[in-house]
């Protein structure tokens, strides 16, 4: 268990970055040299790709956006990790209560069926949660996991619970509610380089397409699913990445991790919001190795 001083307070010193990906070319090499994959769990399918050699590492998503987000830090590590990205698909969802259970268990189910000795997991927002419950649920099977933008419950106000539900109930598409693009804008836009803004519209587009039916179940099974009390069971090694960017709910949410995670670290990222893999890829993917290689 680990200090609850938490938040570092001497964040690493800023270092040079390098050439920016060109993005939309590294998207169609994943297309092209990977290899794709389904896997079928109750309730829940798994569309995925798997590219690179070595040993396996699962790249878990957020509430809204798909797969082809992580293909930027998958394919530079590729030459070093099996690196596998998956969309989780949700037709018939199980209940709030056990969406974030099945969902972790596909997840393993896939592992098996791929025949991953030890996965590591790095996982994003609601993908972080997916990550703990793996790690809960299935004590010897993953290595370790890298968790950015985690919570152990997603903690929301009646308000936001209304709108999940409400959203629920929807067509639409995230992109299509009013304010939605510049809601987006003001909370992340300042993180990406500005020298490729369409690494940005790249990333909104992606959110946009995301169904609101799709993101009100995963949503509302995150807020019906608290992680706390089981956290000092979890026999992995965790990595907590905190970003420059992180708002006081995120804070308090790895807080919780830091202080209830029997073997735990962190690195904070300079200049970096709730997309710190996109934006910054070539960092995020050098914290990882490194992180994973130190572990048995």
């Amino acid at each position: 268990m680990s200090d609850p001083s938490l938040a570092s307070e001497n964040p690493p010193a800023p270092e040079a970055c390098p050439p920016p990906l060109a993005w939309q070319e590294v998207l169609q090499g994943v297309e092209e040299q990977g290899e794709s994959f389904t896997h079928s769990g109750p309730g829940i399918e798994l569309n995925g790709i798997a590219i690179g050699e070595g040993p396996p590492l699962w790249f878990l998503g957020g509430l809204a956006g798909d797969r082809r987000l992580y293909s930027l830090i998958a394919w530079l590590m590729r030459d070093r990790f099996r690196c596998l990205v998956a969309d989780a698909s949700c037709d018939t969802p199980p209940s709030p209560a056990a969406l974030v259970a099945s969902v972790a268990d596909a997840f393993v189910g896939a592992s098996h069926k791929l025949e991953l000795d030890r996965p590591a997991y790095f996982g994003t927002s609601f993908g972080g949660q997916i990550a703990l419950a793996i790690l809960e649920r299935h004590p010897d099977h993953a290595r370790a996991a890298i968790l950015h933008e985690a919570f152990a419950c997603r903690r929301v106000s009646l308000t936001e619970r209304l709108m999940a539900w409400g959203a629920g109930k929807s067509s639409k598409l995230l992109r299509e509610f009013p304010s939605w693009g510049q809601i987006q804008e003001a909370n992340h836009r300042r993180w990406f380089p500005p020298i490729d803004p369409s690494r940005w519209n790249f990333l909104l587009d992606s959110l946009g397409e995301t169904s609101a039916r799709h993101w009100s179940v995963l949503a509302r099974g995150a807020a019906a699913t608290d992680l706390g009390p089981a956290l000092h069971t979890i026999k992995a090694p965790v990595l907590l990445l905190r970003t420059e960017g992180d708002g006081p709910v995120a804070t308090r949410a790895v807080n919780e991790l830091m202080v209830s995670l029997p073997d735990v670290r962190e690195e904070t990222l300079h200049t970096s919001g709730h997309f710190a893999f996109l934006t910054h890829p070539h960092r995020v993917a050098k914290i990882v190795a490194g992180f994973i290689n130190g572990t048995p």
